[in-house]
């Protein structure tokens, strides 16, 4: 093949994708009637669907917002409004102490230690008069939850023969005096007392004899509690458990 020739033939296929495009180009488009039932379904309904995406979405917010409304009107509702206000009067009616009561998380250590003093008095005091004892005895159990410890250390405590309150009160009676009430931990106070022995006409029984003990305490409603004990125990503190031993 001689040179012109493979030249001629270079040129024509160079030229050839150019005649094509320009042909492409010039040519009508041809109509696919699948995209273009699409593309008029897109312009017809798309904004509709757009626009109610847009709305679920508002919907949605709206029921939040709703929800947490209902449920901080329930609460609010929920408080006392009554602010109780205390007045403490002596014997003559008048005002002593005064003052609006607020919630608190924790008891007054003040109240602890009331209560501790009121357990160890009723605990081991005895009395010649029996309504009087079985009053000091309901009156300690009333510190007491019936699935804590220290209600069998005091049920055998009672049981014993040199315990009984019963019998001992036959041949002596008991007086207690609290001399000290002190925080070992948070949970915790350490107590000593002074116990008096008489006879039955009166007349003291040697020394009076010195304790030390240690009680826990705790604050809450049991499972179940006598309606009697919180007249004796309004603040429900209770005492898990106790121990005690005589100083010499």
């Amino acid at each position: 093949m001689s040179e012109e020739a493979v030249t001629m033939e270079q040129t024509l296929a160079a030229a050839t994708p150019e005649k094509k495009r320009q042909e492409t180009k010039g040519s009508p488009r041809v109509r696919n009637p699948y995209l273009d039932g699409r593309r008029e379904w897109n312009e017809r309904y798309g904004d509709y669907i757009s626009r109610e995406r847009s709305w679920k979405l508002v919907a949605m917010l709206s029921s939040f917002v709703s929800l947490a409304a209902v449920a901080g009107l329930i609460y609010i509702g929920s408080q006392s409004k009554f602010v109780p206000f205390v007045v403490g009067v002596d014997d003559l009616g008048r005002a002593q102490a005064y003052g609006a009561v607020s919630p608190t998380d924790k008891a007054d250590p003040r109240i602890i230690k009331a209560s501790v003093i009121k357990f160890v008095e009723a605990w081991r005091s005895v009395s010649s008069d029996a309504w009087l004892q079985r009053k000091q005895i309901f009156d300690a159990y009333a510190f007491i939850a019936r699935a804590d410890p220290a209600y069998v250390t005091l049920s055998e405590y009672w049981q014993t023969a040199e315990n009984e309150p019963f019998a001992r009160a036959e041949k002596e009676t008991v007086s207690v005096e609290v001399k000290s009430v002190l925080p070992v931990t948070d949970d915790s106070y350490q107590i000593e007392w002074v116990e008096t022995l008489r006879d039955r006409r009166g007349k003291q029984k040697g020394e009076p004899q010195r304790y030390r003990g240690s009680v826990t305490w705790t604050q809450g409603e049991v499972a179940q509690i006598d309606e009697r004990a919180l007249w004796v125990n309004p603040f429900q503190i209770y005492f898990p458990t106790v121990a005690w031993s005589k100083v010499y």
